[in-house]
């Protein structure tokens, strides 16, 4: 089979969560049934070539040149204003249309399978042109009042053969928002995991930190995550320190809000680091926090559940399907400081309770959370899609 993968990740967006998902999906589709994947994507902000072609683990990468957002970037407010995004989303691909055209016209693709939706509205045009299926995964959702993003998600979802979403409560949202959609078309396939390569069969000291990885975002409840930490803090001074992995808008205030309860010294802001880095935090960890007041899935939970670290989560969105209660992790109400703060007591203070629930949790992230299922859910709904006609 021969399929065209369009990472769905906006020009200004450096690589991130949705990257690492279509990198992995395509090279175990390369392994597993030995297809055909192209990847359509974005390049590093110094490539100065419009189209530049290379090859990594099997898959071939068309990277579109991005010198006009590293200079939009400048112009534009963080965070971008939706209808800026989306001038701002074709001018980008405008620079590489006659380039692309080319060379999508001179491959012979069986289906196109686009994640989200910033690039599938400024390729509207070439996609026409070849009319094949098209099947789409929805991997978030916007916060309403969001109304430029749903319109441009209803416009995927309209072109869409079939649809993917990443957990059971997503499709839900899904069916609610978009009510033209049939529910048997869209199909409901987890998240994978994999351990890096560098990091098998190493064991690490499951004391030295909490951790939480992320966006620095209110939506991901650090705030929240903080504040707990401070009460668990005033209660038992032994508590490692808090390890906050990742970037966003929201540092700099997180960062004061550390500040402003006296715990700076106690918690690690890291910025952005390596996936590597992140799971030698992880296997290093006492206690992983995933304290989002919303989430689609909850990708952080389970890479933590394969590094045998104990989650507490938020009983939010997709979190509450991976992480069982009292079985593979601890779950919190969305918001709630008290609760979390007792929750991090304790699984800190109980090391058996700990023990009991990485044992569980691992063994679902091996068995469930795989590459090879994913890739064997998602190529038989590439089947349905061939079967049932064209999408765009």
């Amino acid at each position: 089979m021969e399929i065209l993968m369009i990472e769905g990740n906006p020009f200004w967006v450096e690589p991130n969560g949705l990257t690492k998902h279509v990198e992995d999906l395509s090279s175990q589709l390369v392994k597993q049934y030995g297809d055909s994947v192209t990847v359509l994507s974005a390049a590093d902000f110094d490539d100065q070539e419009k189209i530049h072609i290379i090859w990594k683990n099997g898959v071939r990468y068309f990277l579109m040149n991005r010198t006009i957002g590293k200079h939009l970037l400048n112009d534009f407010p963080n965070p971008m204003p939706p209808m800026c995004a989306w001038v701002s989303n074709n001018l980008f691909v405008a620079t590489c249309v006659r380039e692309l055209n080319d060379l999508l016209r001179d491959s012979n693709f069986d289906l196109i399978h686009v994640h989200d939706y910033f690039l599938l509205n400024a390729l509207e045009l070439i996609l026409k042109k070849i009319n094949i299926p098209v099947v789409a995964t929805v991997h978030a959702i916007n916060d309403f009042p969001n109304h430029f993003g749903e319109g441009m998600r209803n416009y995927m979802l309209r072109n869409a053969t079939n649809v993917i979403v990443v957990s059971e409560w997503l499709r839900d949202v899904v069916l609610e928002r978009f009510q033209f959609m049939h529910p048997e078309v869209i199909q409901v396939i987890a998240n994978g995991v994999s351990m890096p390569d560098e990091m098998q069969n190493i064991s690490g000291n499951h004391n030295n930190y909490i951790t939480f990885s992320g966006r620095l975002e209110y939506k991901k409840g650090v705030d929240i995550l903080i504040n707990a930490y401070a009460t668990a803090l005033e209660k038992d001074e032994t508590l490692p320190d808090l390890v906050i992995m990742g970037d966003g808008t929201g540092r700099r205030n997180f960062v004061k809000i550390a500040q402003e309860l006296w715990i700076s010294h106690r918690v690690h802001f890291t910025g952005m680091i390596s996936n590597l880095d992140v799971h030698q935090n992880l296997i290093n960890s006492a206690m992983h926090v995933v304290p989002s007041l919303a989430e689609p899935f909850g990708i952080t939970a389970i890479e933590s559940m394969l590094d045998g670290t104990p989650v507490i989560a938020s009983n939010s969105g997709g979190l509450k399907e991976i992480v069982e209660d009292e079985k593979t992790g601890l779950l919190v109400s969305p918001g709630d400081v008290d609760m979390l703060a007792s929750a991090i007591l304790r699984l800190w203070q109980h090391p058996e309770l700990r023990k009991k629930l990485a044992g569980a949790s691992i063994e679902k992230a091996r068995n469930v959370y795989t590459w090879e299922n994913v890739s064997a859910f998602t190529r038989n709904v590439y089947t349905q899609a061939i079967a049932n006609g064209n999408g765009c």
